[in-house]
């Protein structure tokens, strides 16, 4: 009896194996991520003025706000970074003087088009049913709410971090807070599989996909702006459509790595119910 439970595990995990390394080739994941790319872009913009809306009512959050702003474009456009910032400035007191009930709507149109595009394909994914629309609407502010804090945290402490090495600064201290970005988007991706699926995720598929897909995005990211800063090609054949295409690019890297952590999760989370079941046996 005992042997035959031990086979049946390792049974198990040979086809948790074989299944997540099917899953990983899913041409479907590539479509998912593409629309849920497309939809990002669509209402990424009104997360922007949102963030940045709210940091300019909190006067705790307006250096930082300002601070975000500086490093991303003088690390992303140096040569322009004076020229961009007015831009960005003037767009962003024209949307929050001039966006209007009008613009309020578009807001949550989008915002609703991109969630609810988001919560069919996660429910796919796991082959579950869709969930109602008061529950979407409670799902959606926890999610809403952890991107318009945590992202913003993570590059604020990225910033941080780096310009502390720059000036010569690089102490234990801001070597052990280094590590501090990941882990905050490590919750965030931790929260994102936690609750996006409309079925109990356990804790520990969720804790071990979070961690991977996390670290897999930290270094995709790192391996970008490396890239990026230490060759000009981009710049020199797109010129000023640059950005747009990187933010593009981006945007479909980091819905691929996500959604494959969120298969990951959901093999996870299918096998443990397999082997709990086992265990009962």
């Amino acid at each position: 009896m005992y042997r035959n439970s031990i086979s049946q595990i390792f049974v198990i995990y040979y086809l948790f194996l074989k299944d997540f390394i099917t899953a990983l080739a899913d041409r479907k994941l590539g479509y998912y991520s593409a629309s849920l790319s497309f939809y990002t872009i669509l209402s990424i913009i009104p997360l922007v003025i949102v963030i940045f809306s709210l940091s300019d009512l909190i006067p705790m959050l307006q250096d930082i706000s300002t601070i975000i702003k500086n490093s991303l474009i003088s690390h992303f456009l140096p040569s322009n970074s004076k020229f961009f910032m007015t831009q960005v400035d003037l767009f962003l007191s024209s949307s929050n003087n001039k966006i209007g009930i009008l613009g309020f709507v578009y807001i949550m149109i989008a915002s609703t088009i991109f969630f609810r595009n988001y919560d069919s394909i996660v429910n796919e994914i796991f082959e579950t049913p869709k969930r109602d629309f008061i529950r979407a609407i409670e799902v959606y502010w926890i999610l809403f709410i952890a991107v318009t804090f945590l992202v913003p945290l993570s590059f604020y402490i990225t910033i941080l971090i780096q310009d502390l090495i720059d000036a010569n600064l690089d102490t234990h201290t801001v070597r052990i807070f280094y590590f501090l970005p990941y882990i905050i988007m490590w919750t965030l991706f931790f929260i994102a599989y936690k609750v996006s699926v409309n079925k109990h995720v356990s804790t520990q598929a969720a804790f071990i996909s979070s961690f991977v897909s996390s670290g897999i995005w930290h270094i995709g990211k790192t391996v970008l702006l490396t890239y990026l800063l230490h060759n000009p090609t981009y710049w020199n054949i797109y010129g000023s459509l640059t950005m747009l295409l990187l933010i593009m690019f981006w945007l479909y890297i980091s819905w691929a790595i996500f959604l494959r952590g969120l298969k990951l999760c959901a093999v996870l989370d299918q096998y443990r119910d397999q082997t709990t079941q086992l265990a009962q046996l």
